[in-house]
Formats: structure tokens, sequence, C-alpha cells
């Protein structure tokens, strides 16, 4: 394992994220199998007409983290991700209550183009979404938005191949 070579971008930080509901899928995705090389090109097996939900949240904000850890012989990867939303509105807190209960995959894009898929749809993202009014006029009124799998995979949140579209609302 070396460092990115130097004169390449390393830009942090993520500019989009897409979302899918364990419902969505028809089969487990991604399974280990699947990531040779860290590299996941099997498309997403999802229920004819689903599409992805596109989280527009504030500049700045949305980070993915993964980590192996545990016991030597036991040892895994956790997922998470999380983001900022300005504001409160009730077309929010609808589109939030939509994620409880129900697990999900989120698909998310870095600031070079390259996409991870953090979860999967067996071992999904539980949500937990917090609501802040600020104490100040100049705070930030917004929701806080963070999600990580209940239990660990066995491999760290990998990059999707740029063949693989992602099915989006017209």
């Amino acid at each position: 394992m070396s460092r990115l070579e130097r004169q390449k971008s390393n830009l942090g930080g993520i500019i989009r994220a897409t979302l899918f509901a364990v419902s969505d899928f028809t089969a487990d995705w991604p399974r280990e199998v699947d990531v040779p090389a860290g590299i996941l090109s099997i498309a997403l097996p999802l229920k004819t007409g689903v599409t992805g939900a596109t989280l527009t949240f504030d500049n700045g904000t949305c980070r993915v983290k993964s980590a192996m850890k545990g016991k030597i012989g036991y040892q895994n990867f956790d997922h998470e991700m999380e983001a900022k939303f300005a504001g409160f509105e009730a077309t929010q807190v609808d589109a939030l209550k939509l994620l409880m209960n129900e697990g999900g995959v989120a698909i998310c894009t870095y600031k070079d183009g390259k996409r991870v898929v953090v979860g999967t749809s067996y071992e999904p993202l539980g949500f937990e979404v917090a609501f802040d009014s600020g104490a100040k006029s100049d705070d930030a009124l917004q929701v806080s938005f963070k999600a990580k799998l209940e239990n660990s995979v066995a491999f760290a949140p990998p990059i999707l191949a740029p063949t693989v579209t992602i099915p989006l609302p017209v």
C-alpha cells in the first residue's frame, strides 16, 4: 500500500449521495465476492421501476468513513456517512420519515467523480436524524443526517465501476 501519487487530485468530501432502501433490492448487493480488488462492477439488483433518492445537502458537510476493527481473526469494516441540510421544513421531515425503521445503501460521489457504495442490502445502513434550531440568529438551522452499519461487513466501501449506472428519477 502506498500513498496517492503526487500531482494527482486528492480532494476530500462528497458532492452527492443517492439512497436506496433495503426493500428496493431483489438480491444481496454488494457481496464480498462482487468486489475483486475493491472495484464493484455488478449492477444494482433493483425491483422494476425503482429509482434512487438523491440527497441535496450543504456543500462541505458530507463525508464517508470506514474503519477496519476487531480482534485479529475477527476483523471487519464499519461504514458510515454524515451530512447536514439547511433549514427545517415539512418536506424534509416527510422525506426523512421514509427512512424510519428501513435500512439502506448509499452511493456517494467524491469531488473527483469516484463513487463508493456505503452499506449493503443485507447489512444495511441505519439512519439517524437530528434537528437543530440553533440558539442565535446566526446559528445554523439544520438537519443532521447520519447513516452507519448496525453490523460490520467484510470489506471497505467499494468503488463503483464507472460502467455501472444508477437509476434516478427523470
